[in-house]
């Protein structure tokens, strides 16, 4: 396919998959010539590559928290919703139940046991529903989750190309994979984030997971409308 820009459309001619065809089978047939040509292509590419990787402004770490922050909070709102909708939280006696106890460790970790279905079906549903969010927010709203959007940010192939729906799956599972390990899940986190502060993509682990970046989406679209009006 073409090299498109994530914010606005097509960035420029592209070196399409047929063109490479017809570049190489010229190759064959003409010799030096259809060589040049494809030469030529791939220069055009190069250089497209080029501006559009100029253009990209990577979002710096605190954008990138503030951002999964606001994120995390849509999600977990989202599911302690719809798990309390249908009825699957603990009702308040049961958890009462377990605070009385507290200060007699084995009834209470045999009450608090009992809660250990329920609790799995809520963590199941969660991490359900933060794999249905990302993905589907990335895939079909442009790179944007609400929280891209209220800070002006946008997730797109590390070349620019809008994100596709494994690479945004990809970037999630690699995420939760990293929060979940026990023990030492959030480390992992921050590890993750503090990742983006050591490459010139300001890519966290899960982007380099799933070749992709977190960019500024209001600066790529402001610097492309200025060039193109110059």
């Amino acid at each position: 396919g073409r090299l498109h820009d994530p914010r606005a459309g097509s960035l420029g001619a592209g070196l399409s998959n047929r063109q490479w065809l017809y570049g190489f089978e010229r190759s064959h047939k003409c010799g030096d010539s259809g060589w040049n040509c494809c030469s030529h292509l791939l220069a055009q590419t190069k250089k497209e590559i080029v501006v559009l990787e100029r253009a990209l402004q990577p979002a710096h770490l605190g954008w990138r928290v503030a951002q999964s922050l606001a994120d995390d909070l849509a999600v977990t709102v989202a599911a302690l919703g719809l798990v309390a909708a249908v009825g699957m939280l603990p009702d308040s006696a049961s958890v009462r139940d377990v605070i009385q106890v507290y200060d007699q460790p084995v009834e209470f970790v045999r009450r608090l046991s009992r809660l250990v279905p329920t609790a799995s079906l809520v963590y199941v549903v969660y991490w359900t529903a933060k794999l249905g969010y990302q993905t589907g927010f990335l895939t079909f709203c442009h790179g944007q989750t609400p929280g891209c959007w209220l800070f002006g940010l946008q997730v797109v192939m590390k070349d620019g190309r809008p994100i596709t729906w494994r690479a945004a799956a990809g970037r999630t599972v690699a995420g939760g994979v990293m929060a979940q390990v026990p023990g030492i899940g959030q480390v992992l986190r921050f590890l993750d984030y503090m990742a983006a502060l050591f490459n010139h993509r300001r890519q966290a682990v899960r982007d380099m997971a799933a070749g992709t970046m977190l960019v500024h989406a209001c600066r790529l679209w402001l610097r492309r409308e200025g060039s193109a009006r110059g």
